[in-house]
């Protein structure tokens, strides 16, 4: 590629905001509205998030549902915090990477065999119950392997 030499067509090739879409597998279960949703490097379909101990499916969390679907392309927003259960929590969770449990709960790296990153635990919403997790600090994966 060059470098331009005139302005680019109003159409330029981009998505902005915070909304993507993503396509579902149509015969996996139902994604609902809210829930953290993941690509699966292994076939770049959307899935709910489930806790992957053995790293089968390669998954990334894109983000949160912003529809129930089950079948065709689903909307999910990026966003920066989000609320999550989270059982036991307490202020020593804070700062702490938070894993994937399934597509509501988190759990901390570290005291679980977690693979799937959701972020960083920001603050603590309900005492033992639930976390505020920063979607935006976080590695998109913590294992090398053959789709990193």
């Amino acid at each position: 590629m060059a470098v331009l030499t005139q302005n680019l067509d109003s159409k330029l090739a981009a998505k902005f905001g915070t909304i993507q879409t993503y396509t579902v597998n149509a015969t996996e279960v139902e994604i609902f509205r809210g829930a953290t949703v993941v690509l699966r490097l292994t076939d770049g379909l959307a899935y709910p998030a489930v806790d992957d101990i053995e790293d089968t499916h390669k998954q990334v969390v894109v983000g949160i549902a912003r529809e129930n679907k089950k079948v065709g392309s689903i909307r999910v927003e990026e966003v920066k915090r989000i609320k999550r259960d989270c059982p036991g929590c307490d202020q020593t969770y804070v700062g702490r990477i938070a894993c994937v449990k399934d597509d509501q709960t988190v759990q901390l790296y570290g005291l679980s065999t977690c693979k799937v990153v959701v972020g960083r635990i920001s603050e603590i919403a309900v005492e033992g119950v639930s976390v505020f997790v920063d979607l935006t600090c976080r590695l998109s994966r913590l294992v090398v392997g053959p789709y990193d």
